[in-house]
């Protein structure tokens, strides 16, 4: 009877506990409207698009009609022209390139917009890679593009000791939101 007595009790604390949690959680969103609307904008945070290039497959004679077959984005396997990337007004993107033999070194030269107009008007910082990375684009969009996807290129180099490849692009799209 007496531990019966002790776990009703253990019982009702537990149940007290939940209870006060649940009704603190509800009125510290009530607080915020917007967060109760589900208006609240996303924290600003750093998009990372970074392409892998299998240098071993890149022919020797037009490079950029071959492409498909020797890049390709991480965390994607559909085709490169149809690779997207969302983002909101205050975020960054970071364009690197990784070579999978690591013999070689990726260098991204150059961002470029092949339709519509540039959201980036404060350009684009170099960065340059760890070790054996090689060169990276990073850019804060300074306004958006109105629901609407851009083509962009992509242009990077493959580096061997010296030895430096033409120029290579690939054009996915990209769209910056202005607001939730």
């Amino acid at each position: 009877m007496k531990t019966l007595s002790k776990l009703l009790s253990l019982l009702l604390l537990v149940l007290s506990i939940s209870v006060f949690s649940c009704k603190q959680e509800s009125n510290s969103a009530s607080e915020d409207p917007k967060a109760k609307a589900g208006l609240q904008a996303p924290e600003p945070k750093t998009h990372y698009v970074t392409l892998i290039v299998d240098t071993k497959m890149i022919p020797q004679e037009n490079p950029n009609d071959a492409v498909e077959e020797f890049c390709k984005f991480e965390g994607y396997k559909g085709s490169l022209k149809k690779y997207w990337t969302e983002m909101y007004l205050g975020d960054s993107i970071e364009w690197r390139g990784v070579a999978k033999d690591t013999t070689y070194i990726i260098n991204i030269t150059g961002i470029v917009f092949d339709q519509g107009q540039d959201p980036f008007l404060n350009g684009f910082s170099d960065l340059q890679g760890f070790g054996k990375k090689g060169n990276k684009k990073r850019g804060k969009p300074s306004k958006g593009t109105n629901k609407e996807w851009l083509k962009y290129s992509i242009l990077f180099t493959v580096q061997k000791g010296d030895s430096i490849s033409e120029t290579i692009k690939i054009d996915p799209e990209l769209r910056i939101e202005t607001e939730m």
